[in-house]
């Protein structure tokens, strides 16, 4: 409760000014430091919110310097005074200053790399071939503006081996209007290439992370990629493990934070086996329990049933849908047990040799809160 408090107390007097006609002070979206903090809870989630930022006086401090930032705050000072290298306030920084479009940075490590320098010809391999993936997931992103521009590099530099890639950044039309109020003119919405850009570092990082081959972490962050960013990313990863490289490095953007990613020899491995042909069963369940939570930039929700100790991830692949979710995460923000019964598509892809799951997908086909 004492998270939450503060957190309360922090937005009544961010929003004391403008409190007639703001009922909800999320709603504030005057300031690009309320609509930057407004976003990031809507894509995670209140609640996974205030357990990953609330509560401190440094929070306090922090949000309160990036959103009413004078002579004396500037960005540069905040970033080397108050926020260091402590990973939750480097998260809310990039949160309110990071790009506007996703950056994923990549940095190459291993027995394939001395102190800066690496193998041209794979380095050239692994980069046309990564792109070539984000590339192939970008035209397959339906619902976000469509890039015109050419997905950026901005090239290795120092830092074992490092490479940086980004979307060009787009604006939104000033008429776009969220309620009654327009958005500013400088705020720019989420491309396609940017969804590209997360999907695949949460493939790379899935396969890494996942405790078995047929997890479904990693098997719902495949299933958002089309099939023909497979092949591309297959190759990538091929030329990885021949260069002896592992990989580290984050994706971050404005609105959503920054994320980790790595791909270690293992999960290497383990997401070329899973890219390789394979065997493909659908099928339909129905499950019942209770929700467990939602991340609007992951397009997912979570399901605590009794067949499982730990939560079930689940693909929500609808606007419709998202919404339905959205509306059921804030009734148990609010305190309340949320019971949910669902119906979703199972994907499960087997090995056609030894006949193994490989990977499981699980994806919302409805969900109503159950009586």
């Amino acid at each position: 409760m004492a998270t939450r408090s503060a957190f309360d107390a922090f937005w009544d007097e961010w929003n004391e000014d403008d409190a007639e006609g703001y009922p909800d002070p999320l709603q504030d979206l005057d300031s690009l430091g309320a609509w930057s903090m407004r976003q990031h809870m809507l894509n995670i989630g209140r609640d996974h919110f205030l357990r990953a930022y609330g509560g401190s006086d440094l929070w306090i401090t922090l949000t309160s310097a990036l959103v009413e930032t004078d002579g004396l705050w500037t960005f540069e000072r905040i970033r080397s005074h108050v926020i260091g290298d402590n990973p939750q306030l480097v998260d809310l920084f990039d949160l309110h200053q990071g790009p506007r479009q996703a950056e994923l940075d990549l940095h190459l490590e291993g027995g394939g790399v001395a102190g800066h320098t690496t193998d041209a010809k794979h380095f050239l391999d692994f980069t046309s071939n990564l792109v070539h993936a984000i590339s192939s997931a970008s035209k397959h992103v339906q619902g976000y503006a469509k890039s015109r521009l050419p997905l950026l590099i901005e090239g290795a530099s120092p830092g074992s081996v490092r490479v940086v890639l980004k979307s060009a950044d787009a604006f939104v039309p000033t008429t776009q209007m969220i309620g009654a109020k327009p958005l500013f003119e400088d705020i720019r919405c989420d491309t396609s290439d940017s969804v590209a850009l997360r999907e695949v570092a949460y493939a790379l990082t899935g396969a890494s992370d996942a405790d078995d081959i047929g997890d479904e972490a990693l098997g719902n962050a495949l299933h958002r990629l089309p099939s023909s960013a497979h092949r591309p990313l297959k190759n990538a990863i091929e030329t990885a493990l021949t260069a002896d490289w592992e990989i580290s490095g984050t994706v971050r953007q404005r609105g959503i934070g920054r994320r980790p990613v790595s791909l270690t020899k293992r999960g290497a491995n383990r997401l070329k086996a899973v890219l390789s042909p394979a065997r493909v069963i659908e099928q339909t369940e129905v499950l019942e329990g209770l929700f467990d939570g939602y991340r609007i930039s992951e397009s997912r929700m979570w399901l605590h049933h009794a067949r499982r100790a730990s939560a079930l991830p689940i693909l929500v692949p609808t606007n419709d849908l998202l919404q339905n979710v959205i509306r059921l995460g804030r009734l148990r923000e609010a305190g309340n047990d949320v019971s949910v019964k669902v119906i979703v598509k199972i994907t499960q892809k087997f090995s056609q040799s030894s006949g193994k799951v490989m990977s499981t997908a699980r994806e919302l086909v409805s969900i109503v809160q159950a009586q």
